[in-house]
This record gives structure tokens, C-alpha cells and sequence, in this order.
């Protein structure tokens, strides 16, 4: 419903207009902001009749601007060469699209799956430990966490001393080095310090 779910209202909207938008070809922001326009008034106009007028055009004016951001129809890979190449992290490009398409060979349990194994545990308890998978599963987690902490820098730069703490405690306790948020706690910090220092960086 309308208003009540709106993070998975813009998914599901962004995914209806995915295969329109890459018949764009390049990136039109005209023409896409006039598709987003338009797919935001038919949604609310179908699911917000409740909505007084007022409202009705908040949620357009909303909804259609995500919805005319291009990232938001980039695949995966592409965000990560934008990313990359954004924040001067070109080094860390391959490393990451590596860890997506690793990624990509596996998926989720369905939710019926779990749903069944939570009334059923001793009929899937299995002694099988793969030694290959579980090595791969740490490297994969530990690049998912250097990336996440990077980008919570970004949007959050006053956080620079705890991520300063995290990237200290995993260097000396766990011996693993977080290259990526070290890179970016060094950029946060020069940005940070000229502007203290009123000059531009």
C-alpha cells in the first residue's frame, strides 16, 4: 500500500522500468525523467486515491526523482567501475567484480526451505566440512566489509575515528588488512583537515 512500504515500492517500480530504460540505449535524462514522471502519476494515481491532492503530488515528486537516477538502473559491475573510478579506487575494481560474480554462483534458501528445517532440524544436519568454501566464504565476507565500511565513510565521514578503531582492531588481532577503508579513512581525513584549514582539496 501506498505510503506504508516505500523502499519496496521503488524497487519494484525501478524493476518494471528497467528493460524500458535500457532501451534508451545512453543515458537520455530528459526522456528518463519523463518515464519516471509518468510511472510515479499512473502508481499513485492507481494505489493513493485515499490521498488528499496534496500528498498525492509529494509522492509523485518523490518517487519520480529516484526514479530518473540512472545508478539506479546500472548493473552491478557498472556501479563498481562508477564507484571505483569516482573516489580514485581504480586498484580495488577487479578485486571487487571478482567478489560479485563469486557471489553470483550462489543463492538463497527460499523462505519455505527455512520455514521447513526450523520444525525439522535433525533431518538436514550433515558432517561435511569443506575447507575450499569455508576460505572463500571469510575472503568473500572480509571484501563485503571493507567495501561497506568504505561507503559508510563516505555518507558519514564523522565516523572516521571508529572505522580508524575497526581497521586497528581486525590489523592487529585478526592480521587482515582492510586496504580499501584504509585509502578512504586517508581521503576522509585530507578532506576533513583542508576544511578545517578553509583551503580546497
Amino acid at each position: 500500500m501506498l505510503g506504508f512500504d516505500v523502499k519496496a515500492e521503488l524497487i519494484e517500480l525501478a524493476e518494471e522500468l528497467r528493460e524500458r530504460v535500457k532501451q534508451l540505449g545512453g543515458v537520455d535524462y530528459e526522456e528518463l525523467r519523463d518515464i519516471a514522471r509518468r510511472k510515479a502519476e499512473d502508481f499513485v494515481r492507481d494505489k493513493g486515491a485515499w490521498l488528499d491532492e496534496e500528498k498525492r503530488k509529494e509522492y509523485v515528486e518523490v518517487y519520480s526523482e529516484v526514479l530518473a537516477q540512472p545508478e539506479l538502473y546500472y548493473s552491478v559491475p557498472k556501479l563498481i567501475a562508477e564507484f571505483v573510478r569516482e573516489y580514485g579506487l581504480e586498484e580495488f575494481e577487479e578485486r571487487l567484480k571478482k567478489a560479485w560474480a563469486e557471489l553470483c554462483l550462489y543463492t538463497h534458501f527460499s523462505r519455505k526451505f527455512f520455514r521447513w528445517i526450523m520444525k525439522n532440524p535433525h533431518e538436514i544436519w550433515a558432517e561435511d566440512y569443506d575447507e575450499g568454501l569455508l576460505r572463500k566464504c571469510c575472503e568473500l565476507y572480509i571484501i563485503t566489509i571493507d567495501l561497506l565500511f568504505s561507503t559508510l565513510l563516505l555518507g558519514y565521514p564523522k565516523i572516521h575515528k571508529t572505522i580508524s578503531r575497526i581497521i586497528k582492531w581486525w590489523t592487529n588481532n585478526l592480521g587482515i588488512k582492510l586496504e580499501m577503508m584504509e585509502k578512504m579513512l586517508d581521503k576522509i581525513g585530507h578532506i576533513m583537515s583542508n576544511s578545517s584549514n578553509g583551503t580546497k582539496s
